[in-house]
């Protein structure tokens, strides 16, 4: 099964002329079509090949380069600087995942989004292998989506979205499967990849930090702090 969704992640962004700051990691399929989306967005990539840069559908799309191994090497760049971060299969190929979920979202601003996408450990043909005594996942772990739930929300994530990929079984295949006990919730059976949209808030933490900066929401919640227990300014 090939590592690639071929820019489905896409899917989760809405065209802007806002002048966001976006990261792809090992993702670089998806800046031709994320700069048409996203004209005025500030652009990084993180790729290991330095060769990518000089492909001629990146040489004109105005992208800042990093090049380095990501998966040993940390990114350097400030905290909470991002409001998007794209990797296909970050997590699947980290040797230790819940430490570079944890450390991805340090790169988000409070109101980022970091997406994503896994191997589906339930998809019909990773099962069928198993039956025959292939496992081909090596070098990547492959995740349900109640296990990468999981992962995210202990690595700060607040708020996971999901979209599928499919690939279809064939005829009776799934029906044996279910047959014999597995579960197929929402066609997990023939879902192949699973796109995830992760919020660094909950979607009403979210809405409050966008309509107001760090400083303000500091200067709100004291006054609120000092409502509530009713606490006066010492007069001079």
């Amino acid at each position: 099964m090939a590592l690639t969704v071929k820019t489905g992640l896409l899917h989760f962004l809405n065209p802007s002329i806002e002048k966001l700051k976006i990261l792809t990691i090992e993702s670089a399929l998806y800046l031709p079509k994320l700069r048409e989306l996203m004209p005025n967005a500030e652009i990084y990539a993180v790729v290991e090949d330095e060769d990518v840069a000089e492909f001629p559908e990146y040489m004109e799309l105005n992208i800042n380069w990093t090049f380095l191994n990501y998966l040993e090497t940390p990114l350097p760049y400030e905290y909470e600087f991002f409001d998007y971060i794209i990797g296909e299969h970050a997590l699947e190929l980290a040797a230790n995942t819940k430490d570079m979920a944890s450390g991805i979202s340090f790169y988000l601003k409070p109101t980022g989004y970091f997406l994503s996408t896994f191997t589906n450990v339930r998809y019909w043909k990773v099962i069928q292998g198993l039956m025959k005594g292939d496992y081909r996942f090596i070098d990547r772990k492959p995740y349900s989506k109640q296990d990468y739930t999981r992962l995210l929300a202990s690595s700060f994530y607040k708020d996971v979205v999901f979209a599928p990929q499919k690939h279809y079984a064939p005829d009776g295949f799934i029906e044996k499967l279910t047959s014999i006990g597995f579960e197929n919730y929402g066609d997990d059976l023939e879902t192949e990849i699973w796109m995830t949209k992760a919020a660094k808030s909950t979607p009403e933490i979210l809405a409050l930090k966008q309509m107001y900066t760090q400083e303000d929401r500091r200067i709100l919640a004291t006054l609120l702090h000092r409502i509530e227990y009713t606490i006066k300014i010492m007069e001079k």
